[in-house]
């Protein structure tokens, strides 16, 4: 199993989408959840009881919110801040971890745990 591990210094970061990913590993202090609906779908709760569904298909990591379908898909890649929180919030079996091995900005935080 992997998990996203993260310095406790944010200043480290070199590009944008490492700085979301720290930006969204503290989303849980702001009153977001985390459900796992199966193997690979877990449920984003947001403080204001909006869910957005995060999965793992074919490769590729998805959600249903419009941030990953539009602003998200235009500055950042496509990774919503949904996505990222899941990253940081769950641990990985080496079927996701070889698909993330593909955006070296995310592989060097895979630990082995």
């Amino acid at each position: 199993m992997y998990k996203i591990v993260l310095p406790h210094n944010e200043t480290i970061f070199l590009s944008t989408l490492e700085r979301r990913l720290y930006l969204a590993s503290n989303l849980a202090f702001d009153g977001y959840k985390i459900v796992q609906k199966g193997k690979y779908k877990w449920i984003i709760i947001t403080p204001q009881e909006k869910k957005y569904t995060v999965e793992y298909k074919n490769g590729m990591i998805t959600c249903n919110c419009p941030d990953a379908k539009f602003h998200a898909k235009k500055f950042a890649d496509g990774w919503c801040k949904h996505k990222l929180f899941a990253l940081t919030q769950i641990e990985f079996d080496d079927v996701v971890v070889c698909s993330l091995l593909t955006h070296p900005w995310l592989t060097k935080y895979l630990k082995k745990i």
